[in-house]
């Protein structure tokens, strides 16, 4: 078969809704794509033309959407996009359109100049297209109930404009976040039905959490004043009537400090397969941003990765470089895999040169994560 890419125009965005529910099994109004990725397909959103169609002669038979985004790390910006809704006819499958489609949305994100990307899905899957597991987080769960009159949460609807412009308020302070506008932020929220709740203490509002009925899980908490944490949890337990819930939290995140003590820590959890596309570009404003949250060791790193990339990175007087050297001798040669678990994931650093150990250790993994709701 003779396959082709092409992209449709806005009058074909009811089409691209019906096939992804097709595709997926996803049938009635409260299991389509425009009810569980309102960010992405409801009503007042149009991201057609983010769409690759595949087609077969006059046939669409396959697809796939690629989101471009922002990640903010202090003061540092990175380019990014999430990678959803893949998709193929059921008659198509098995015939290399999923080849065709991964191997067109590549071409296109090389073009498009992103650091990094991510999607959803089995590594057996995605791995020959260069996707891996790498960026993690911590999960606990909380057991500790009580029925503190004193915290009152409400279940946010959209209309709560109020609400929702103090939740993005709060969000826009943290200094390493995905990007969301107060436009965006509920439909963002609520991807994945995850259902967004303010919380006040004596009627003053003090912070929001983003929870997962599915998972039982609270997949973003914000604070106002972190210290109230343990309260809150506890809380909202007694609220949902459960015996139990998970908390997920980056690794980088403070408040693992204190859940660290107070709840019971399960396991990691990987989150999403990432493709780095500029190494040198990642590397850069993550260690900048790591440096500002912690105290790192002064260094030199020499690293070769695949085929492609060959660079220095350079941690000095509270600066970091990256050099782009051929002549500099190599401390350690990398598969791509292999990068993205000793930047972001858990690398097995026994198998590192003995010189670069500790230095790897303190400055890695990088402070990266993508939440539920930033998901596609």
């Amino acid at each position: 078969m003779k396959y082709q890419s092409v992209h449709v125009d806005s009058s074909e965005k009811e089409w691209i809704i019906s096939f992804g529910d097709f595709c997926f099994d996803f049938y009635g109004a409260q299991t389509g794509f425009s009810h569980i990725m309102p960010k992405l397909y409801g009503p007042d959103v149009d991201t057609t033309n983010n769409h690759i169609i595949l087609k077969d002669d006059d046939c669409y038979v396959g697809m796939a959407g690629v989101f471009p985004s922002k990640y903010y790390a202090f003061n540092d910006t990175l380019n990014y996009a999430g990678i959803g809704t893949v998709c193929v006819h059921p008659k198509y499958r098995h015939q290399g359109c999923m080849t065709y489609i991964l191997n067109e949305i590549n071409k296109h994100l090389k073009e498009q100049q992103f650091d990094f990307v991510f999607l959803g899905g089995a590594e057996t899957r995605y791995a020959h297209f260069g996707f891996y597991p790498c960026v993690e987080a911590n999960i606990y769960e909380w057991k500790l109930k009580t029925s503190d009159q004193n915290y009152q949460f409400k279940q946010l609807r959209k209309e709560d404009v109020a609400d929702i412009t103090l939740c993005n308020e709060l969000y826009t302070k943290k200094k390493i976040r995905c990007e969301r506008t107060l436009e965006r932020f509920y439909d963002i929220a609520t991807t994945w039905k995850n259902k967004l709740y303010s919380y006040y203490k004596n009627d003053e509002w003090c912070g929001y959490l983003i929870y997962s009925d599915k998972h039982q899980a609270i997949t973003e908490i914000e604070l106002s004043d972190i210290s109230h944490i343990n309260a809150i949890l506890s809380s909202f337990l007694s609220y949902v009537g459960k015996d139990s819930i998970h908390i997920e939290l980056p690794l980088y995140d403070e408040k693992n400090r204190i859940l660290e003590e107070l709840a019971s820590f399960v396991s990691n959890r990987y989150v999403e397969l990432f493709q780095i596309l500029s190494y040198e570009h990642v590397l850069e404003v993550l260690l900048k941003a790591q440096m500002k949250r912690k105290e790192l060791n002064e260094g030199r790193l020499t690293l070769k990765i695949g085929d492609e990339s060959l660079f220095t990175c350079v941690v000095t007087k509270g600066q970091v470089k990256i050099l782009e050297d051929a002549t500099t001798t190599v401390d350690v040669q990398l598969t791509k895999k292999e990068a993205n678990m000793l930047f972001l994931g858990e690398y097995p650093y026994d198998k590192l040169p003995e010189n670069i150990k500790d230095l790897c250790k303190n400055w890695f993994p990088l402070p990266l994560f993508i939440s539920s709701s930033d998901q596609v």
